[in-house]
């Protein structure tokens, strides 16, 4: 399976978890626009979060393995200064927009959870058919 594929379905489980997300928020919510404002905003910098990870580790590949630590820890210090900055702004602004965001943002780690899961089954199941 190539990075790309990778990539894009970590996208599709994320818009699976946003569609959940919101239908789950505005159900509940009293203050649906600020939620739906801060999910959207959430959804949107995981999705921008995923794409960037996805360069750097395609860069960081062809880096020798001191450059290639470095330049990763320098990006995931921007992600997370980044992830809480926003998460910050969003809450200072409205409650429910800050846990909009925080719901938003935990979406890429569903997507990673579930994109290992799905990899673990097709792997499982081509070794199976190798078998026979």
């Amino acid at each position: 399976m190539s990075e790309r594929q990778t990539f894009q379905r970590m996208l599709i489980i994320l818009g699976i978890y946003g569609a959940a997300a919101m239908t789950a928020g505005l159900v509940i919510s009293q203050r649906r626009l600020p939620y739906a404002a801060g999910l959207i905003l959430g959804l949107v910098m995981a999705g921008l979060w995923a794409w960037d990870i996805y360069l750097t580790s395609d860069r960081a590949v062809d880096m020798e393995p001191h450059q290639a630590e470095l330049h990763m820890k320098k990006h995931s210090v921007l992600h997370s200064v980044i992830m809480i900055a926003g998460t910050c702004l969003a809450a200072w602004i409205s409650f429910p927009a800050g846990l909009g965001m925080i719901i938003g943002l935990l979406g890429l780690k569903a997507a990673a959870y579930a994109q290992l899961i799905w990899y673990r089954r097709n792997n499982n199941e081509q070794k199976q058919e190798r078998r026979e």
